[in-house]
């Protein structure tokens, strides 16, 4: 298989192909697979119950290039790569309301190969087909990947260890099982590290079962309040925070390790802290704001909103553990598991956005996706994987909210219809458009305003000269 980080490295040297792969291709190429999929699921079930698609496009706007097949289905490439839509007959713009006066000039026969024209039943799964074939292609990657990597074991053997870790260094060695801290039986690494953390430095007693004897050590992990990464557009970088900083206090509170910087932290939200770092010797003095960072707790997957200053932790406990091999059955059902965490993560945080609890500041447009794609490439080709799996969800429970314009509003529109025994009135049908695709526009602009509102900032901080000036140190 092709190295995908070490083929980025090479083309990433070559002037404008550098920049263009850094960001733009790899979103192209991510979206371009989630909408395929999703379009192709509504041509190809429409096709199935008869009924006939003028086009197919990937992309809006004007036709970059595009060819007409056989069945007299026009397949293209447009300018604008931000989605994608199937024209079928019957329809009036790409957004399927109904084109009324042309599909009543159409003889019965004809009119039964429109999507106005068409059964109830056929319309409905030719709509909910894009949404259930991004959930087919989300399971098939998560469940591919389960298949090709395993699954990450939580039995607390180690499987390696890193030369230079706190680990090696601490007497554990490779095939070790541990067994208990201070005498607390482990039976996973999650439980080992709870343990372990909370005295940072401070030694415990670990058994492990090394070769069918018993071997009793004194282990401390330390958790040093050094800078590992500093989060794009966050407090520290704007405070000019960079990897390999040591915070030594924080309001003149001596920082120890890096639970203390995150107990300070947590008790300051919104005020502003004054940091001492240490800086290859030097000692400089940081003016730094606690954010409120939205997010989703792993364990419980409720929302809840946590301060944050934008800094990763410098240790290495260097503990690799063990992955274990998953069946078909196994890794079908681990990837419905990932499927439903991130529905389940959108429909709390949009709950959360609905009732106030949430600003909406994590939401995230295209440039957000763009950074992420750019991200997960760079790291390597399962990252890269998963992240279409994950946005491919996303799109397929985005398209089924009950929003005209939406697929689930058409969903809506088509049961109303099943109800009442005939269709809404062109009209009605027409409005409902029309707010759905205001509300849509009013999301993306909002989106992508948080992807783009701290670079403003930024230069808007430049311009008026409060920006600080991170050049030389």
């Amino acid at each position: 298989m092709v190295d995908l980080v070490a083929l980025i490295g090479v083309l990433a040297d070559i002037p404008l192909i550098g920049p263009l792969l850094a960001g733009v291709l790899p979103f192209i190429l991510v979206l371009g697979i989630v909408v395929f999929v999703h379009e192709y699921g509504h041509y190809i079930v429409g096709r199935w119950c008869g009924i006939h698609s003028d086009a197919f496009s990937l992309g809006f706007g004007p036709e970059l290039f595009g060819w007409t097949d056989r069945r007299g289905t026009r397949w293209k490439l447009s300018a604008i790569p931000l989605g994608g839509y199937v024209l079928f007959k019957g329809d009036a713009n790409a957004a399927s309301l109904p084109d009324d006066e042309a599909v009543a000039e159409l003889t019965p026969q004809e009119r039964r190969h429109t999507l106005p024209g068409a059964p109830i039943w056929a319309r409905m799964a030719t709509v909910a087909a894009g949404p259930i074939f991004n959930f087919i292609l989300s399971l098939v990657i998560f469940a591919g990947l389960a298949l090709a990597l395993g699954v990450r074991s939580d039995a607390p053997v180690i499987a390696d260890l890193s030369a230079d870790g706190q680990a090696a260094g601490a007497g554990l060695q490779v095939g070790d099982r541990i067994v208990s801290v201070d005498g607390v039986a482990v039976d996973s690494f999650t439980g080992f590290f709870d343990l372990m953390s909370g005295r940072s430095g401070e030694p415990r007693t670990v058994l492990v079962e090394r070769g069918g004897q018993s071997v009793s050590l004194p282990i401390s992990f330390s958790q040093p309040p050094k800078v590992a990464s500093v989060v794009p557009d966050s407090a520290a970088e704007r405070a000019c925070l960079k990897p390999g900083d040591v915070i030594l206090k924080a309001d003149g509170q001596v920082i120890a390790d890096f639970t203390d910087l995150q107990a300070a932290v947590a008790a300051r939200p919104e005020q502003s802290v004054t940091f001492q770092i240490e800086r290859e010797g030097k000692v400089l003095t940081r003016e730094i704001t606690p954010q409120w960072v939205e997010t989703i707790d792993p364990e419980t997957e409720e929302f809840i909103r946590v301060p944050r200053i934008g800094i990763s932790a410098a240790h290495n406990i260097g503990i690799v553990a063990g992955r274990e091999s998953v069946g078909v059955i196994e890794a079908i059902g681990l990837g419905a598991d990932q499927i439903r965490r991130v529905i389940g993560t959108s429909l709390t945080y949009l709950s959360a956005i609905f009732s106030g609890k949430a600003d909406g500041s994590a939401l995230s447009g295209p440039i957000g996706i763009a950074k992420a794609s750019a991200q997960a490439a760079s790291v390597g080709w399962s990252f890269y994987i998963g992240l279409v799996a994950v946005v491919s969800t996303a799109i397929g429970f985005l398209n089924l909210l009950p929003v005209p314009v939406l697929d689930g509003g058409h969903l809506v529109f088509y049961a109303l219809e099943a109800a009442r025994g005939k269709p809404l009135s062109e009209r009605v049908i027409g409005f409902a458009m029309q707010v759905g695709l205001a509300s849509l526009l009013v999301l993306m602009v909002f989106a992508t305003w948080n992807d783009i509102g701290p670079w403003v900032g930024q230069l808007s901080d430049a311009m008026s000269g409060n920006s600080v000036d991170c050049g030389g140190e």
